[in-house]
Formats: structure tokens, sequence, C-alpha cells
């Protein structure tokens, strides 16, 4: 599954940092350089895109893994008529969380309601509901400690944030 941002957007993923271990990362659509466990990319014109991550155990001959990110660039400039920011679209609080975060989606109005998706670093979805009125708890009570992403999807396209699981 792929994440959708915007063109000229940046955001940030990260593997679990292990000592002694090696991080190449390869971006395809956008641009970003990193030898850490974290890159920052600032996406293009799209309209897709991936982030690899090849992690190599030095300690161990022929120990690698490597993880991939497909994203989906949406080549419109703007967000559509009631969404004009992507980064005020909706908050997550707490952030960091541990059991439980709320979503607030401030510009909820009843006629459409928008789809919410909790997604792993992979893509792969963990939960998926739709939002029935401004803010709606989410149960991370068996999400492993980690880096997850939160999509809400509306008419007027998708936004994604980074949500960190204590």
């Amino acid at each position: 599954m792929a994440l959708p941002l915007l063109r000229s957007q940046s955001a940030t993923y990260s593997v679990p940092l292990v000592a002694s271990y090696t991080y190449a990362w390869i971006v395809d659509g956008g641009t970003g350089s990193s030898s850490t466990n974290s890159i920052d990319v600032n996406w293009g014109a799209g309209p897709i895109g991936t982030v690899n991550v090849v992690v190599n155990n030095t300690n161990a001959s022929n120990c690698s893994n490597n993880f991939s990110q497909a994203v989906t660039i949406n080549t419109n400039t703007t967000l559509g008529p009631d969404m004009s920011d992507a980064e005020d679209a909706f908050a997550l609080y707490p952030n960091p969380a541990q059991d439980r975060t709320v979503l607030y989606y401030p510009r909820f109005s009843g006629m459409t309601r928008p789809m919410v998706q909790v997604v792993d670093l992979l893509g792969n979805e963990l939960r998926s509901f739709v939002l029935q009125q401004d803010r709606g708890s989410i149960d991370l009570s068996d999400l492993k400690h980690g880096i997850y992403f939160v999509r809400v999807s509306t008419d007027h396209g998708s936004f994604a944030k980074k949500l960190i699981v204590q």
C-alpha cells in the first residue's frame, strides 16, 4: 500500500537503531540522503516514489535486511477547498502515545465521513475505520513500540502523519 503525499512534501522515514549496523538509503522520486537509521525525503513531482533502506549487520557476514515503502505523490498543488494545509488537516494526541491516541479532525462536517487507517512502515494496514464525529480514539494497546502512520482520506485528499508508539 502506498502512502499518499503531496508534491514537494517532506516526510521522515526510520527503522530501529542498532549499534554497529549500517544503513544504506535509496530514494526514487524524491531527494534525501542519510547513513543513519533515519532519513528526511523531499518528494518530487510524482506520481509515485519509493524509499528503501538496506540494513546490514556488520558483525555477521551476509546478514542484511531490505525495507521498502512506496508512496503516491499527488500531482495537484492544492488540497481541495476545505483543506488548504496538510499539517493542519488533523491532529493526534498524545503523540508519542502508549495504549491509545485521539485523532482530532477539525474540519469534520458530517457530510463526508473520513476514512482513517493506521499503517506500519511497510504500508501494512493495521487499523481502519470511518470517523463518525470530529474526534475518535485509536486503540494502540496491541501494537509494538515503533513508528506508524495514521492516514485520513476524504474526497479532498489524503493526509498522513507519523505516530510514535512507546
